[in-house]
């Protein structure tokens, strides 16, 4: 049979499968795995050797791709994805074809016969799809280098390829991913370096937010008594799910010192919040900038941007986006503030 043909006619027989997805162009509701970390993937290769998702963080941007040989518009939404991941495969894009239930033969038969070169997960008994709540195929998950879900794409439409352009470039154009934190201006620095320029040396502007537990946060108290850490974020970030547990151990090191640190997270619910930090096992200090101005009186545009404050008031550091000196740079910049406080205090003309 023709190839066309076959497809044509395989299409047709998946629109009576109920559980093969939609094939239009109106999207399903947003899924509940946006914005939070990818579960595990441990599952062999239908070439040889394994898929382990985590070997891939901090590296890769991943697609899953779930799909069956069966299904009309996984056969259809395949050569799509195919393209988009080998287009995008220089900048660190790389794509897995988790098959759902199916035999080796099988699926190197089809391989075969559609002349379709991608790297097939076998998903034998179906428990990475039932973890990612695979109910309709194909089902396209995009997860950043932070290990974050970004996107949940369910069954095929004529935009796909589209939209899948549209959403890798929204990652790798995101601060703290590796393309933008490799841009560099003429003297070494980055564009994010060249703006913390406007803040350190200033009086940190007030903060005054309510606290995930309650509380009340007033960076005021702290006047006179702490070095302040703000960290500000948000779940769907992959840099900053990346960034926080190196904040987090690095102010614990220093909590004897008088550092403190505040995840200042930006316009989400306290929901996601909390059952983001349940699944990190993250015990942070979160301030609720619902609204995000306090991220905007410090001109925050790019997350993470993480702000030092000394026990002056004064900002002594701003640090935008993920590098792998992290760690090594706030140690530097807290034993500089610890061992050099300000000379002078902040002008009373500014915001406190």
């Amino acid at each position: 049979m023709p190839r066309l043909l076959q497809l044509l006619v395989l299409m047709s027989m998946a629109a009576l499968v109920v559980s093969c997805g939609p094939r239009t162009s109106s999207r399903p509701p947003q899924s509940s795995l946006v914005g939070k970390p990818a579960p595990s993937v441990n599952l062999e290769l239908l070439g040889g050797g394994d898929l382990d998702l985590a070997k891939h963080k901090g590296k890769d941007i991943v697609i899953l791709d779930f799909w069956a040989t069966w299904c009309g518009p996984c056969v259809a939404a395949m050569p799509v994805v195919e393209q988009v991941a080998a287009e995008y495969r220089s900048r660190g894009v790389v794509l897995y074809a988790v098959n759902q239930r199916e035999d080796a033969r099988t699926i190197r038969s089809f391989l075969k016969d559609q002349g379709i070169n991608v790297n097939v997960a076998l998903d034998s008994n179906g428990s990475v799809g039932d973890t990612y709540g695979v109910q309709g195929i194909p089902t396209m998950v995009i997860i950043d280098k932070g290990g974050v879900v970004r996107d949940v794409h369910i069954g095929f439409n004529p935009d796909l390829e589209n939209e899948l352009r549209e959403q890798l470039d929204a990652i790798l154009a995101s601060p703290g991913s590796a393309e933008s934190e490799t841009a560099q201006l003429e003297d070494g620095r980055s564009p994010f370096e060249r703006e913390r320029s406007q803040l350190v040396g200033q009086a940190a502007p007030a903060v005054n937010l309510k606290l995930l537990n309650g509380n009340d946060f007033d960076l005021a108290d702290h006047a006179g008594k702490e070095v302040v850490i703000l960290d500000f974020w948000a779940t769907w970030c992959g840099p900053c799910v990346a960034a926080m547990p190196i904040l987090e151990q690095v102010a614990e090191e220093y909590k004897s010192k008088g550092v403190v640190l505040y995840s200042v997270n930006q316009q989400e619910d306290a929901k996601t919040i909390r059952d983001f930090l349940d699944e990190e096992g993250l015990k942070v200090n979160v301030a609720l900038d619902s609204d995000g101005e306090v991220g905007e009186a410090y001109g925050v545009e790019g997350i993470p941007t993480m702000v030092i404050i000394d026990k002056q008031g004064i900002v002594r550091d701003v640090h935008v986006g993920l590098s792998p000196g992290l760690e090594n740079e706030l140690h530097k910049q807290l034993d500089e503030v610890l061992k050099n406080p300000s000379s002078s205090k902040p002008d009373e003309t500014q915001p406190q």
